[in-house]
């Protein structure tokens, strides 16, 4: 990747990731077109190659650059003294809607790329899961004594994960990838599952 990417104006620069964002998100690695990303960008295919040499390249710098910019915004978010299970998922919930804000795939990208199985797309092995280890960072303080000792929270949170990723996905093919939609939707569910779970 061509550092001179970041000289580019802002506006072009997110023209850019968006579109790349946007095509292997809905897509994934494989069937992502860089004639329909390119295309999305409004931008010619020899420009995005010149800062991005290949297809292989712009995704690793991707994956890279989005798990930056989500654990900058769950630093910002996130209060690390907050201990209620529920509140950091809320409070992550606002990371994604600022992330969102600004590139409207990246969440969505970050979900698909983790079930990315092409070995083009990260390196080493270990580099694939790094979102989630993330979000698992996040929650390290999280508490259960308001919690029912019986709920399984590894379940809960593979329901929320799963919750989160599926309503990603329906916006997606709806064209509505709207941060304000997606965290009314997503708020709804979480309420109702802390509702069953708390004491």
């Amino acid at each position: 990747m061509d550092d001179k990417f970041f000289d580019l104006k802002k506006e072009k620069q997110d023209r850019i990731l968006n579109g790349a964002l946007k095509i292997f998100a809905l897509n994934g690695y494989k069937n992502g077109s860089t004639d329909v990303i390119v295309k999305e960008a409004g931008i010619s295919k020899g420009l995005l190659f010149h800062y991005f040499g290949t297809k292989q390249e712009l995704y690793r710098f991707l994956r890279d650059y989005s798990i930056r910019f989500l654990q900058l915004e769950i630093r910002s978010n996130v209060s690390a003294s907050e201990t209620d299970y529920f509140t950091i998922w809320r409070q992550i919930i606002a990371s994604e809607e600022s992330i969102m804000d600004q590139y409207p795939y990246m969440i969505a990208f970050l979900e698909s790329a983790e079930t990315e199985t092409d070995p083009d797309t990260f390196e080493p092995e270990d580099e694939k899961k790094k979102s989630r280890d993330v979000y698992s960072k996040a929650l390290q303080n999280a508490d259960f004594v308001h919690i029912n000792p019986e709920v399984d929270i590894k379940a809960i949170e593979e329901m929320l994960h799963f919750t989160r990723n599926n309503i990603q996905r329906k916006l997606m093919f709806k064209d509505m990838m709207d941060a304000g939609i997606y965290v009314q939707q997503v708020s709804h569910y979480f309420d109702m599952m802390a509702k069953l779970t708390y004491v």
